[in-house]
C-alpha cells in the first residue's frame, strides 16, 4: 500500500505595507525594506535609519504625538521561499532597513521575516507558542525572464493593527532591537564569547506565564511576560541577557551556594550571591544603554549602605563594574576593560571555585579572583581598591 503525504507550506501573518508599488531590480534579485515601530525609551536609535533615510531618533510611547517611528529592522532574518516553502535564500536586514535576496529561477516567491539572528558571534530568536515570530510580505514577487523586483517597504506589524498599536509581534521586535544592539556591543565589538559551540541558540519566549517580570531559566532560555500597559522601556531583555552570559560562562548551570532566584531590590542589601548576580545583570544592561547607562548621573559618587555592608547592594556592584568598564574621572585611567574581560573573569571564578571547593559567590569573589592574577601591577591593584572604596565596596 502506498501512502501519499501532503506537505502544506506554513502560513504566516502578513505585515503592513508602508507604501505601494513595485519596481525592477538586478537579475534574479528580490529587494526591499523592513522597518519596525521603535517606541522604546532606551536604545541606540541613531544606529538605524528611518524610512526617509535619516538617522533614527527616540520616539517613545511616553512622548506626545509619537505613534509609530519606523526604523530599520537591523538584524532580522529575511528568507525567500518558493511555493512549496523551500528556502531559496536568506539574509539579514541592514541598519537602513534594506535587504537583498537572490534566487536562481523564474517563479513566484514568498518573502518572510523572522525575529532570528544567528552568526558566528551570537545566535538568538524570539518565539511564541507557534514558533519563531514571523511576518510575510503581502506581495509575492514574481521573477520572469530573470528580471528582479523591488518590493514596497514593510512594517513589522501584523495586518489588522494600527502602525503604533502595541501587540506581541511589535513588542518582540522592540526587544529584538535592544538585544541586537547589546550583542553587537558585547560580542561584535567587545569580543566576549557567546559559547556558541557549547549551547543551543538562545530562545526568548514572549509572552510567558512563568513570571510577571522576566526570568532566565537556563543558558538558552529567557521568559518575557506580556506587556499589558503599553510599549516596552527597552532594558528588560538586556538585564536577562546578563544572566544568560553568567550561566554560559559557568558551564550552563548555577554552581554556587544559595538559591538562584529571589525577590530583590537594587537599593537594599541582599544575600551576597543575589547582590552579585543582579548587580552584574544590571551592569550588562547599562553597558548598552544611552539614556541611563554607566556614565552621566549614574557615575556620580552616591553610595548605598555602610562600610560593612556596601558590598551587599546590587546598585553599588553595578556602579563598581561600570567604573571598570568605562572611563571614570578618578584615578589614572589604567582600568578600562572590554566585555571580553568580564566573561574571562566569570570563567575564572568557576575554575577557582571548583579547584578550592569554595562555592561562595559575591562581588568580593570577583575582586579576589582578579587581584590574584600573577601579572597585575601594584598600581592597578591600588586603583581597584580606590574604585571599590568609591562605591562602598571593601573586600581587602
Amino acid at each position: 500500500m502506498i501512502f501519499w503525504f501532503s506537505c502544506t507550506p506554513v502560513v504566516y501573518q502578513k505585515g503592513i505595507l508602508l507604501e505601494e508599488g513595485v519596481s525592477t531590480a538586478n537579475d534574479f534579485s528580490i529587494e526591499g525594506g523592513l522597518y519596525y515601530p521603535d517606541l522604546r525609551e532606551i536604545g541606540h536609535f541613531t544606529w538605524r535609519k528611518d524610512i526617509d533615510g535619516e538617522n533614527g531618533s527616540r520616539c517613545s510611547y511616553a512622548r506626545e504625538n509619537c505613534l509609530e517611528n519606523p526604523l530599520g529592522a537591523w538584524g532580522i532574518e529575511v528568507q525567500a521561499l518558493d511555493q512549496t516553502g523551500k528556502k531559496e535564500d536568506s539574509a539579514y536586514v541592514r541598519h537602513d532597513g534594506s535587504y537583498s535576496l537572490s534566487v536562481h529561477n523564474d517563479g513566484v516567491y514568498r518573502v518572510v521575516f523572522f525575529l532570528s539572528h544567528c552568526t558566528q558571534d551570537v545566535c538568538f530568536q524570539f518565539e511564541n507558542d507557534q514558533g519563531i515570530y514571523a511576518l510575510e510580505h503581502p506581495i509575492q514577487p514574481s521573477i520572469e525572464q530573470g528580471k528582479g523586483i523591488i518590493l514596497p517597504n514593510l512594517l513589522f506589524q501584523p495586518e489588522g493593527f494600527d502602525a503604533g498599536e502595541p501587540n506581541n509581534h511589535a513588542h518582540s521586535a522592540n526587544h529584538f532591537a535592544s538585544l541586537m544592539e547589546l550583542t553587537f556591543i558585547w560580542h561584535g565589538l567587545g569580543g566576549a564569547s557567546f559559547f556558541t559551540d557549547d549551547f543551543a541558540p538562545l530562545s526568548i519566549i514572549v509572552p510567558t506565564s512563568l513570571d510577571t517580570f522576566g526570568r532566565t531559566t537556563g543558558p538558552s532560555t529567557v521568559h518575557i511576560p506580556e506587556n499589558t500597559t503599553g510599549w516596552i522601556k527597552g532594558n528588560k531583555i538586556m538585564h536577562e541577557y546578563g544572566h544568560v552570559l553568567s550561566l554560559r560562562a559557568w558551564g550552563g548551570s548555577y554552581w554556587f551556594d544559595g538559591e538562584p532566584f529571589a525577590n530583590w531590590s537594587a537599593t537594599s542589601p541582599q544575600e551576597p550571591h543575589i547582590a552579585f548576580k543582579e548587580g552584574f545583570a544590571n551592569f550588562v544592561a547599562r553597558s548598552s544603554e544611552t539614556k541611563h547607562g554607566c556614565t552621566g548621573n549614574f557615575d556620580n559618587p552616591v553610595m548605598l549602605g555602610q562600610v560593612e555592608d556596601g558590598w551587599l547592594y546590587p546598585r553599588n556592584i553595578t556602579k563598581f563594574l561600570c567604573d571598570i568598564y568605562d572611563h571614570h574621572e578618578n584615578g589614572d585611567e589604567q582600568i578600562h576593560h572590554s566585555p571580553s574581560f568580564f566573561m574571562d573573569i566569570l570563567e575564572e571564578i568557576l575554575i577557582v571555585s571548583k579547584e578550592t571547593g569554595n562555592k561562595e559567590l559575591s562581588i568580593c569573589t570577583l575582586i579576589e579572583t582578579w587581584t590574584q592574577r600573577e601579572m597585575i601591577s601594584t598600581e592597578v591593584h591600588e586603583e581597584i581598591y580606590t574604585i571599590g572604596m568609591n562605591n562602598n565596596i571593601f573586600c581587602f
